[in-house]
């Protein structure tokens, strides 16, 4: 008699499964308990290759990934560093430009930097030695 994969699949699966002994269940199907543990030993052979072709795929994806947001983080560091620089020079920009304005003797520029300064956040605020807070 032949059987498809899918009746062997049943019949191996209903082996493992029910309370029938391998001779009975050899017996309900016609089969000898060679061939019964031949088509189990396949069949699960098979299932173990399936997994392993899954696993190494989902590696493969997980290591992908893996570079992509190490390549990304890569760049939002260079982007952070070139913000830092910028930063660093727009403080010395503002604090030249501060020390400058302070230089001028006109009451008025004087009275406006001083509302500027209450105006300003804390954490920019020129202090009287010139350095940012």
């Amino acid at each position: 008699m032949q059987f498809g994969l899918e009746q062997m699949l049943n019949m191996v699966l209903e082996g493992m499964n029910s309370d029938l002994t391998t001779d009975e269940l050899c017996q309900k199907y016609g089969i000898k308990r060679q061939t019964y543990y031949k088509w189990r030993k396949k069949l699960i052979r098979a299932g173990l290759d399936l997994l392993q072709a899954q696993m190494t795929q989902k590696q493969g994806q997980a290591d992908h990934l893996l570079l992509e947001l190490k390549d990304h983080n890569k760049r939002l560091q260079q982007k952070i560093n070139r913000l830092e620089q910028a930063k660093a020079m727009w403080e010395l920009r503002y604090k030249w430009l501060w020390w400058r304005l302070e230089r001028i003797n006109d009451p008025a520029l004087r009275e406006l930097l001083q509302q500027l300064k209450r105006q300003l956040p804390s954490e920019v605020r020129v202090t009287d030695n010139y350095n940012i807070k």
